[in-house]
């Protein structure tokens, strides 16, 4: 074989592997779009301060709950975080009910869930029907435990301090210890579909953030954070073109998209991240 049929042989063999590349990124960046659109898009209406770091109860009684009164309508979902130790074969059962009354188990809607490894990172998201909950109704979420073995435990993430003052964490449905907090999120339901509701899910804690900081209006900081985002869109669309012309010679239009998606995917991972499902417990209650 002549020098020259080695070099065109090389050249198809690169412009192979690049499309090859362009094809990989393109499609890795498009299942990870596809996964976090279908998530379920649920609005942020509450959260605890980053700047307070939360510390672990055990789980000794079997029995913790927490009060809660939402501040809007339509909450829809209550995360939590717990740790587990699970020895081998061992497994813990948590069911979770969210109830009008600490009292009664009447007009309640449970969940149930089993841990069977050690985990220091668990997430837990309870899911349940906007329509349950109306605006400053005060419910309460209760946990109960059961250990296969003594050798096994559970610990809930809590802020120690009258952080929430709406609502006291109880053991055994009392009150034991004043001014605890079980660590918890609240989520609503979206006004608006998809993909309209990404949009809510982005701007809505800004607003949220700018009223507790007595910033500027709400239509303001809303006009703000869509011109933001509308730059950012022609800033990345530019970017990939540009490094499409700077560094490929050939198939620039393969290299413009893959670039392209390969940035949007990065953005959406550090922007919506937190809402993947990996490491993520889903618990409906019904």
């Amino acid at each position: 074989m002549s020098t020259i049929d080695m070099e065109a042989l090389c050249r198809l063999i690169r412009c192979h592997i690049q499309r090859l590349a362009f094809a990989s990124c393109s499609l890795t960046s498009v299942v990870w779009l596809a996964i976090i659109a279908a998530q379920p898009v649920h609005i942020p209406v509450h959260d605890f301060p980053e700047v307070y770091r939360p510390s672990y109860t055990q789980v000794l009684s079997g029995v913790k709950g927490q009060t809660i009164t939402p501040r809007v309508d339509g909450l829809s979902r209550i995360d939590i975080w717990a740790r587990t130790d699970i020895k081998a074969g061992d497994h813990v059962t948590v069911r979770f009910d969210l109830k009008r009354d600490i009292l009664s188990d009447s007009d309640m809607i449970s969940g149930t869930i089993v841990f069977d490894r050690s985990s220091q990172h668990w997430q837990v998201r309870l899911a349940f029907d906007p329509a349950y909950i109306s605006r400053d109704e005060v419910v309460y979420l209760r946990m109960e435990s059961v250990l296969s073995s003594p050798d096994s435990s559970l610990h809930y993430a809590y802020f120690g301090g009258d952080l929430y003052s709406h609502g006291e964490l109880l053991e055994l449905d009392r009150l034991e210890t004043p001014d605890q907090d079980l660590r918890f999120k609240l989520y609503r339901d979206p006004q608006f579909p998809k993909p309209i509701a990404w949009l809510e899910a982005a701007i809505v804690p800004a607003l949220l953030a700018a009223e507790k900081a007595k910033g500027p209006p709400a239509w303001v900081v809303a006009t703000l954070m869509i011109a933001i985002g509308s730059l950012g869109c022609l800033l990345v669309l530019s970017i990939s073109i540009l490094a499409a012309r700077i560094f490929t010679i050939r198939h620039r239009n393969e290299a413009t998209v893959a670039l392209l998606l390969a940035i949007t995917a990065a953005v959406v991972a550090v922007i919506a991240g937190p809402e993947a499902p990996i490491g993520k417990l889903w618990v409906p209650l019904s």
